[in-house]
C-alpha cells in the first residue's frame, strides 16, 4: 500500500508538471496564433493570383519551403532569445514578409509587383481595425451621382467624380475637415494639385484632429487623397506607404541573382522558367552563368520533331551527369510539355542537375509545369535607374569596364544611361515613342561592343586617350542609324533618337558636371550630372545612390507626361 501510495504521489506529480508545460505551451502557442494567421492569408493570396495571371501559380510545397527556411534558417531568428516571444514573432513576420515577396515578385510583371506588394501590406496589418477601415476608402470609389461641392471646390479644378469622392469622404470621421482645409488653404491644395511630386507636399489637415496618429496610417490617409486628387501619382504614394509597412527592401528590391537562384532557390526537380517579355532574350544569361560557373550547358532550340528528340537525350544524360540543359522557346510546343514533366518525373536526377526552359507567354502552357517550376519573369525594367542596375549586373562587368585606358569606364556608363532613356520612354507610348519598338538587351550589347572595339584599337594598351579623338562620328552613326535606329520607322521618332545619340555621344560628355538632362520645366528636381569617377565600382555605387523616385525629366520628358499619359 506504501508502495502504491508513493507512486501516486509521484504520478500525481507528473501530472502537475504536464499541466503546468501545457499552459506553458497554450500560452507560447497563443503569442504565435497571430503569425499563424497571417501565413495562411499569405498562403490564400498566393492561391488567388491566377485570377489575375495565367502564369501565376504557387504551390503549397513552395510556400512551405519558404516558411520552414524561415523558421529553420534563420539567422536573425537565433539571435534573438528563445524567451522573448514579441521580439521572435516581430522577426518571423518581417523575414516571412520578405522572403515570400521576394520569392513570388521574381515571377510577376512589373505592373503587378505593387498590387501584391499592397496586399501583403494589409495582410501585415490586418489586426489594425483603423488601418483595415481606411484600406478598404483606398479601394472604394463614390456612390454620389450629384456632388454639392461641385464646382466651387478648388476653383473649379476638380471633376464631378472627384469632387462626389471627397464629398464623401467627408463623412469618414477621420477625414472631416478635409473640406474645410480646402476651402481655407485653397493656395496650398492648388499647389498640391500641380506639384510633379504631389506624394510629396499632400496637406494632412486630420493631423489637427488626431497628432498621435500613427506614421503608416498617416500614409495611408495621404495616399487615398492621392488616388482622388492626383491618380497619376498613386504608384508613388503606394511605394512610399509600402514602404513604410513592409520596409524598404520590398520597395528597392534587388536585381536578380541568378546564380544564388539557381544554387539555394531551385532544385533538380524544379525546372527554372524564364519568362520573357517580346524582344527579351532570358537565354543569354543562362549561357553567361554557365560560361561563368565552367558548367556544360546542353542548349536546345524547341520547334521540330528532331528537337524533340534532341532535348530527351540531353534531359537524360545530363540528369546522370549532374550538366545543365537549357530548351528555347518551350510555349510553341506546350503539348510536348506535358510529356516531359512525366519524363522528368520519372528519371533518377542528380543533384546538380537543373533545368532551364525560356518562353514567350502562352496560356496554354500546362499549370502544373508553372506550379512546379521556380518562374522568373524578364522584361523591359520600369525606370532609369533599375536600367542602369541590370546593365551593370549583367551587360557591363568589372573586369570589362576597368580594362584600360580609363576612359572605357565613363563611355560604358554613356551608354548604359542612353539605353535606359531610350528604354524608358517606351513605358510612355506615344508620348516617349510614337508606337512601341522592339529594344532589348542586345541591342546595349552591340552598342558596348562597338565601343570596345573603337576603343581598344585606339589604346592600344595605353593607360589613356584623348577624349577628342574617339571616333564621336562613326558612334553617333552606328547608334542611330543601324544598332537602335535600324528599328525605328517613324520621322519624328528618327528625330528623338538622333537628337538622344548627339546629346550623350560628343566630346563634351567629358567635362566636369556634364548634365545627364536639361529640364526647362521647374520641379524636375536635382539635376544630374555624369559623375567624375574612373572605375567601374565607383560608377556602380554611383547608379545605387540613385533616388528612386524619377523625375520624367530623367528622360527627356515633360513633368506631367503621367497625367497625359493616362488621358490618351
Amino acid at each position: 500500500m506504501e508502495t502504491l501510495q508513493k507512486e501516486a504521489q509521484e504520478v500525481a506529480k507528473e501530472v502537475a508538471q504536464a499541466d503546468e508545460t501545457m499552459k506553458e505551451v497554450d500560452a507560447v502557442t497563443e503569442d504565435y496564433v497571430p503569425l499563424a494567421n497571417m501565413a495562411s492569408r499569405i498562403y490564400f493570396a498566393l492561391d488567388s493570383l491566377p485570377t489575375i495571371h495565367f502564369l501565376y501559380q504557387f504551390s503549397l510545397q513552395q510556400f512551405m519551403h519558404i516558411l520552414f527556411a524561415v523558421i529553420q534558417k534563420n539567422e536573425k531568428l537565433n539571435a534573438i532569445p528563445k524567451t522573448n516571444h514579441e521580439a521572435r514573432r516581430l522577426c518571423l513576420t518581417e523575414e516571412l514578409l520578405d522572403k515570400i515577396y521576394d520569392f513570388s515578385a521574381r515571377g510577376l510583371l512589373g505592373d503587378h509587383q505593387l498590387l501584391f506588394a499592397m496586399r501583403l501590406a494589409q495582410i501585415r496589418k490586418h489586426d489594425d481595425e483603423k488601418f483595415e477601415r481606411m484600406f478598404t476608402h483606398l479601394m472604394r470609389s463614390s456612390s454620389i451621382l450629384e456632388p454639392k461641392l461641385y464646382p466651387q471646390l478648388l476653383a473649379g479644378k476638380l471633376s464631378k467624380s472627384q469632387c462626389a469622392t471627397i464629398e464623401e469622404l467627408e463623412h469618414v470621421h477621420e477625414f472631416q475637415g478635409l473640406v474645410e482645409s480646402m476651402q481655407n488653404e485653397e493656395a496650398r491644395w492648388l499647389t498640391f494639385m500641380e506639384h510633379p511630386t504631389a506624394e510629396t507636399v499632400t496637406p494632412e489637415p486630420w493631423l489637427q484632429n488626431d497628432p498621435d496618429l500613427s506614421p503608416d496610417l498617416n500614409q495611408l490617409m495621404k495616399a487615398i487623397v492621392v488616388r482622388i486628387l492626383r491618380p497619376d501619382r498613386l504608384i508613388f504614394a503606394a511605394r512610399l506607404l509600402i514602404g513604410m509597412v513592409l520596409g524598404d527592401a520590398v520597395v528597392n528590391q534587388s536585381q536578380l541573382d541568378l546564380d544564388s537562384t539557381v544554387e539555394t532557390g531551385t532544385t533538380a526537380r524544379s525546372p527554372l522558367l524564364l519568362v520573357s517579355a517580346p524582344g527579351y532574350d532570358a537565354s543569354v544569361m543562362v549561357d553567361q552563368l554557365a560560361k561563368t560557373k565552367v558548367k556544360k550547358c546542353a542548349s536546345v532550340a524547341i520547334g521540330s520533331p528532331e528537337a524533340f528528340e534532341e532535348a530527351e537525350s540531353a534531359i537524360k544524360l545530363a540528369a546522370r551527369s549532374g550538366s545543365w540543359v537549357l530548351l528555347k522557346n518551350v510555349h510553341l510546343a506546350p503539348a510536348w510539355l506535358v510529356e516531359l514533366e512525366k519524363m522528368v518525373y520519372k528519371l533518377q536526377l542528380h543533384n546538380n542537375f537543373r533545368l532551364f526552359l525560356t518562353m514567350e507567354m502562352n496560356p496554354k502552357v500546362p499549370s502544373t509545369l508553372i506550379r512546379s517550376a521556380r518562374v522568373l519573369m524578364f522584361e523591359p525594367p520600369a525606370g532609369i535607374k533599375a536600367a542602369m542596375l541590370r546593365s551593370y549586373t549583367h551587360a557591363i562587368s568589372k573586369e570589362r569596364s576597368d580594362q584600360r585606358p580609363v576612359q572605357r569606364a565613363k563611355l560604358h556608363f554613356i551608354a548604359a544611361w542612353f539605353n535606359g532613356v531610350v528604354q524608358e520612354r517606351l513605358r510612355y507610348t506615344p508620348i516617349g515613342w510614337s508606337k512601341t519598338y522592339e529594344f532589348n538587351q542586345s541591342d546595349q550589347k552591340c552598342l558596348l561592343d562597338c565601343i570596345d572595339e573603337w576603343i581598344d584599337s585606339m589604346g592600344q594598351g595605353r593607360e589613356a586617350i584623348d577624349p577628342d579623338k574617339i571616333p564621336w562620328d562613326a558612334l553617333r552613326a552606328l547608334a542611330s542609324q543601324s544598332i537602335f535606329g535600324g528599328k525605328i520607322d517613324n520621322e519624328f521618332d528618327l528625330k528623338i533618337l538622333q537628337s538622344l545619340v548627339d546629346y550623350f555621344f560628343r566630346k563634351e560628355t567629358f567635362n566636369v558636371d556634364y548634365p545627364l538632362f536639361n529640364s526647362i520645366e521647374d520641379g524636375a528636381g536635382e539635376q544630374l550630372v555624369i559623375p567624375d569617377v574612373k572605375s567601374y565600382q565607383d560608377f556602380f555605387g554611383w547608379v545605387k545612390a540613385l533616388p528612386s523616385t524619377e523625375s520624367p525629366a530623367w528622360s527627356g520628358l515633360p513633368l506631367n507626361v503621367e497625367t497625359l499619359n493616362r488621358m490618351k
